[in-house]
């Protein structure tokens, strides 16, 4: 949304300087052409800024959720976190698309965060199908077994001994 208004205000900037440009040509057409460029190299950095902004998911984090919607910081298979919004359904079930494929995980509320920008949010893993409760879980990389799932619940069973 942010990024949207941005350039809006940079198309409306553009034809307010575009008339000047039609002004000035007349005139003096050295100045026309450092005016012409100053413009481009502005559009030129914003543009640049859209793109890292895009490519390193920070719009995700900047922009707010709707009402029905929260933030799920989801660690895949080889390691990433993704920024994922997901969509808000009944009974703490949350649904998302991911690599053209729905899915969904389960938010039970028991590692809430929050973002910088305000939005709550949770931790999920591409492989398991409930939220990661941070206080619970300790060093799953080094305990035996490779399915998240089996770690994650004999790491339970141990605790409640």
């Amino acid at each position: 949304m942010f990024l949207e208004i941005k350039g809006m205000f940079i198309i409306m900037g553009l034809v307010m300087i575009s008339i000047v440009i039609g002004l000035i040509m007349p005139v003096n057409f050295f100045l026309a052409f450092l005016l012409i460029m100053g413009v481009m190299f502005y559009v030129l950095g914003d543009v640049i800024l859209y793109a890292k902004l895009i490519s390193t998911q920070a719009n995700r984090v900047m922009e707010p959720n709707k009402p029905d919607q929260e933030k799920c910081i989801l660690f895949d298979l080889s390691h990433n976190i993704t920024f994922q919004r997901v969509n808000k359904k009944e009974e703490g079930k949350r649904e998302f698309v991911r690599y053209g494929k729905e899915a969904a995980i389960i938010n039970r509320g028991r590692y809430p965060i929050r973002f910088p920008n305000g939005d709550r949010g949770f931790v999920g893993h591409e492989s398991y199908d409930l939220d990661v409760d941070l206080y619970e879980t300790e060093a799953l990389d080094k305990l035996p077994g490779d399915d998240i799932k089996e770690i994650y619940y004999k790491r339970m069973e141990e605790v409640s001994k």
